[in-house]
């Protein structure tokens, strides 16, 4: 494998995933629209997909979302890169930024990203 392949995790997703991150998304994006605070753990905010738990909160101009493994065990960065893929379709990887742990990812981007035209 060259430096430039990643290994993408495979996220077998529900369809009962798909709507509950849409119906977060769509929360999201009214929430910073009326630049309403978006608090961290809160039920409205959070999901899960396959064997993966994630969470946003944001206020003023940014958004975090925290992705983990639901049993707390080790993930790796390209496990909740692949995660985020799935949150957030349509908004470049480039634009996210990431502060990287052991049991917990943390991923940064503007609010703004959000209210730009998306996949959903």
């Amino acid at each position: 494998m060259n430096k430039s392949t990643r290994k993408v995790v495979e996220l077998t997703v529900r369809p009962s995933e798909v709507e509950r991150r849409n119906t977060v998304l769509s929360l999201l994006r009214a929430f910073i629209q009326q630049k309403k605070t978006i608090r961290m753990n809160s039920p409205a905010f959070s999901g899960e997909v396959s064997a993966y738990a994630y969470s946003f909160e944001g206020e003023d101009d940014l958004l975090h979302v925290a992705v983990w493994r639901q049993d707390q065990t080790k993930i790796e960065v390209r496990e909740a890169q692949d995660v985020v893929q799935f949150l957030l379709p349509g908004i470049p990887p480039g634009l996210i930024w990431i502060k990287p742990g052991t049991k917990q990812h943390h991923f940064y981007l503007g609010h703004d990203e959000m209210l730009v035209d998306s996949k959903i």
